[in-house]
């Protein structure tokens, strides 16, 4: 018995040899079509390989407002590059439309992703949406979260592009592997909002240093101020704008702020008239009413001209504003807001008691002229 069956082992491990040794002996067209036989077969068959879906997906890009357009990565242009590169790369498929906005990425309203979000939903030629760096989708972690979550639930797929072996969620992804992804998600997401508080604390010391060393501090002077630079030639060169004094070929180092005496005395001038007005009536005169007195008493001048609500094109509202005309609710806006922001900018260089007491005064000057005229009448009288 033992025998046998040792013989009866001995026969299984040889037939495989066997089996080897007349395949050795078989010619490469024969082999071919052995090939091709058994790939008809399994086409053929129920329990063929399952086809695989090739996923496609809706860029988004975002731009921080305050970013330089030229800094590495963060433009909307190279992001929709490097996104498509890495999508072609790993055998996904991209929508020819993209969205993109230019704003913070702690804004919840963006326009760009709202519209983004409803396409991706209401397309179902659409899989999902693809961001390059989760940063760009939110810098607020709990609001990453509810977007990446709404996808998931409504049948759609996210994924960040940089990091497409382990950030992707979806339908297409097991439930073990998706939830095992969830942790280090998060932890990335608050990684970006923890480096833009971050980015905001250092930007605020930064800005208070130059404060106090009497530097420039914004592209546009406040109101009351301009700066002033000299270009190589030795010229001086005076304007409101740093991009404006730099195109005419001003030195960085020789920049600094000077006053600006016209915006300052109609500054002054509403100040007093306000101050006037609340004496006698208890009341602060309208924008409207204070801009046609300015120009009534032909104190008005135009000195800039700025379009507010316009953060995107706002550079080139500087530029192009000198020879477009201004409607009068436009005037009537830029003037009262220039004054709003000189008192401000005094509260915050401790100037506003002084002027204060200056407007106080101008007004007890003012009265005192008004009852010696009074007295001489009588007296005349």
């Amino acid at each position: 018995m033992k025998a046998k069956s040792k013989g009866s082992r001995g026969l299984r491990k040889q037939q495989p040899l066997s089996i080897v040794s007349d395949s050795i002996n078989k010619t490469n067209s024969e082999i071919e079509s052995s090939v091709a036989s058994v790939f008809e077969s399994l086409s053929g068959r129920n329990d063929a390989l399952p086809v695989v879906k090739k996923l496609r997906f809706l860029i988004y890009t975002r731009q921080s407002a305050q970013t330089a357009p030229d800094s590495l990565g963060s433009s909307v242009v190279q992001q929709v590059t490097m996104v498509k590169d890495i999508l072609e790369k790993a055998g996904f498929d991209y929508h020819s439309e993209h969205f993109n906005d230019i704003a913070s990425g702690a804004d919840q309203e963006r326009r760009g992703l709202r519209q983004a979000m409803d396409t991706v939903e209401n397309d179902e030629s659409i899989d999902g949406l693809v961001v390059h760096t989760l940063c760009r989708l939110s810098r607020n972690a709990l609001h990453a979260a509810l977007i990446v979550d709404n996808l998931v639930s409504k049948g759609k797929h996210f994924l960040e592009a940089i990091n497409i072996s382990c950030r992707l969620f979806g339908p297409s992804v097991p439930v073990e592997i998706a939830q095992s992804r969830w942790t280090p998600f998060l932890m990335h997401a608050a990684a970006a909002q923890f480096e833009r508080q971050i980015s905001q604390s250092r930007s605020r010391a930064h800005i208070l240093s130059r404060k106090l060393e009497n530097k420039v501090v914004s592209n546009v002077s406040a109101y009351g101020w301009k700066f002033a630079a000299c270009n190589q030639f030795g010229e001086c060169l005076a304007s409101h704008s740093i991009s404006s004094l730099y195109s005419q070929g001003a030195i960085k180092s020789s920049m600094n702020l000077v006053i600006c005496q016209e915006e300052i005395e109609q500054a002054l001038w509403a100040i007093d008239v306000c101050q006037e007005q609340y004496l006698v009536t208890n009341t602060i005169p309208k924008p409207a009413a204070l801009f046609d007195h300015a120009v009534a008493q032909n104190v008005y001048k135009n000195t800039r001209s700025v379009v507010y609500g316009m953060l995107p094109w706002f550079k080139q509202c500087l530029t192009d504003r000198e020879n477009t005309i201004e409607t009068r609710p436009q005037q009537i806006r830029n003037f009262y807001h220039n004054v709003k922001s000189f008192i401000k900018q005094s509260t915050l260089r401790n100037e506003l008691p002084s002027l204060l007491e200056r407007s106080i005064g101008v007004i007890r000057a003012k009265l005192d002229e008004s009852r010696s005229c009074v007295d001489n009448t009588l007296e005349s009288g």
